[in-house]
This record gives structure tokens, C-alpha cells and sequence, in this order.
């Protein structure tokens, strides 16, 4: 691997940990314009994660924490299966 090789995929990897760290915060914090906790768990109650705040707090920390990760380069396998076990509820709940 070349050095603008190695550059591209830290580049990659920053910058798709980062969106989802933010994707999470949305979730956990309501920063970035999101919901908070409150109002993520109100919404993904009404489509049918019940009860709705738990499903977003583990959305949220597992977004933030493994995008965190990601986007630092550490424990990339563990930052990686975070990020998969929240992926298949997004298209169900319309997250």
C-alpha cells in the first residue's frame, strides 16, 4: 500500500466514524439538531421498538461509541460489530 492509499482509507475512516459518532450524539445528547433521548425513544416506540428510550439508548451509544472508535482507529473489529448490530433495525424504524 502506498502512502496516498494508506492517506485515502484513514481519510475514509475519520471521516465515517465521525458522521456516525454525530448520528449517535443526535440520539443520545441532542446535538446536532437531533431528538435526544426523549424524543428518539418517542419516535421508535411509536414504531414498535417498545420500550422506545432503552432501544435508543443502546442505538445511540452503539453509533457514538463505535463511530468514536472508528473514526480514532481503535478497536476497529469491536467499533465494527457495534455499528452492524444497530444497522438492521435503521430501515424498520425509518432511522
Amino acid at each position: 500500500m502506498n502512502g496516498l492509499q494508506a492517506a485515502a482509507g484513514t481519510v475514509a475512516r475519520v471521516w465515517v466514524g465521525g458522521t456516525l459518532f454525530a448520528h449517535g450524539a443526535q440520539k443520545l445528547f441532542a446535538w446536532f439538531g437531533g431528538a435526544g433521548l426523549e424524543g428518539t425513544g418517542t419516535f421508535l416506540h411509536g414504531a414498535g421498538y417498545r420500550p422506545g428510550r432503552p432501544h435508543a439508548l443502546a442505538a445511540g451509544l452503539s453509533e457514538a461509541g463505535g463511530g468514536a472508535l472508528l473514526a480514532a482507529g481503535l478497536a476497529t473489529p469491536a467499533a465494527g460489530a457495534a455499528l452492524a448490530a444497530d444497522a438492521p433495525a435503521a430501515p424498520d424504524a425509518g432511522a
